[in-house]
């Protein structure tokens, strides 16, 4: 066989082989950039994810709820609210109540009584006496008060003496804002002893909507 017709003979099968190892070389290179684009895919999705959940988080719903209040003369004030919306904001009931907890979230405060209330969306409020009883004996009722003190040796416990008004001076559906005023009584150190609650004020953001 002459050397012509031996490379006929064999560049047929160099070429097979050529063009064989030319697929699988493509094939491997065609799944080694699509693994490779899904991986930058997925990594861009979950930063996308990432920065979306830093976006909902980073400004809690309520942000810039402001209180103050005076027992006896002495001024207790507050602002901000805790990683879970409880505190310095508003949440309706129904269309009609809403309940808000005023205690200081800034760290600013080394005394941070609670000042809870459930009371009409607009309009004036008159807590009594009898509906704060109820409420503490698990009766149902539609408005109430409760100041909480966790350092008695600072601020005492008080009870209510004649009750508590609260007044709605703006509802604008985000924001509220209003006055409260009453009687307290000193459960820790003279129960003969009537002090007056004066000067309240709060200003808070709407947290949640009635469903």
């Amino acid at each position: 066989m002459n050397t012509n017709s031996f490379l006929l003979a064999v560049n047929p099968k160099i070429m097979k082989h050529i063009k064989l190892i030319v697929a699988v070389f493509t094939s491997i290179s065609f799944l080694f950039f699509s693994c490779n684009g899904n991986s930058n895919a997925n990594s861009s999705k979950q930063n996308g994810d990432n920065n979306t959940s830093t976006s909902n988080t980073s400004s809690i719903p309520g942000d810039g709820g402001s209180f103050s209040y005076k027992i006896d003369g002495k001024e207790i004030s507050g602002s901000g609210q805790d990683q879970f919306g409880f505190t310095n904001c508003i949440t309706f009931h129904s269309k009609d109540t809403i309940d808000f907890t005023l205690a200081d979230q800034s760290g600013k405060s080394a005394v941070t009584p609670q000042f809870s209330f459930m009371i009409a969306a607009n309009g004036t409020t008159k807590i009594t006496q009898d509906d704060i009883e109820r409420k503490h004996s698990g009766n149902n009722i539609t408005y109430y008060a409760e100041f909480t003190s966790y350092q008695p040796d600072k601020i005492p416990n008080y009870s209510f003496h004649s009750g508590i008004t609260v007044i709605i001076t703006s509802n604008n559906g985000s924001r509220i804002t209003g006055t409260f005023s009453g009687e307290l009584i000193d459960n820790n150190n003279n129960l003969d002893k009537v002090v007056q609650l004066t000067d309240g004020k709060f200003d808070l953001p709407v947290c949640s909507h009635p469903k």
